[in-house]
């Protein structure tokens, strides 16, 4: 599991993204690469995960912000942390401070989401957030 090392307000000061906007929009990603960004990580984002790609990233140390739609009007950006292969589940904290267990059936349900920048629609996506000296072996990911 991550810890949570950076002040709430203070991250939400540096993405520059409106609360009201990603409510009624969806998730801002340009805002989440400006966090990274000041923080002095790298990411990608990618679609169409499977959820053993998931799984290697989460094994790797690699932190992934997962965009999930909760219902029609209404999407969420969740932290995935862990995963547990017994049990068919990730390990997830929300925005809301909440620690989560996802059954694999479950989550997959959920794994798309509106983005207010750009203005998108995934398909099981999330920003892949890494420190500097760690390379995202992508020969890994797409087998």
């Amino acid at each position: 599991m991550h810890s949570n090392p950076f002040d709430k307000d203070e991250t939400w000061k540096r993405s520059g993204s409106s609360i009201s906007a990603i409510k009624t929009l969806g998730n801002d990603l340009e805002g989440l690469y400006r966090v990274c960004d000041a923080y002095g990580f790298k990411y990608e984002f990618l679609q169409h995960l499977k959820n053993e790609e998931a799984e290697y990233l989460l094994a790797n140390g690699i932190f992934m912000v997962a965009f999930i739609s909760l219902n029609e009007h209404q999407t969420h950006a969740i932290a995935l942390t862990g995963y547990d292969r017994n049990i068919k589940a990730f390990y997830a904290n929300d925005t809301n401070g909440r620690r989560l267990v996802l059954p694999y059936e479950r989550f997959d349900k959920y794994w798309n989401a509106m983005l207010s920048r750009p203005r998108i629609r995934t398909e099981r996506s999330a920003l892949v957030v890494f420190p500097d000296d760690i390379k995202l072996a992508k020969s890994k990911l797409r087998n």
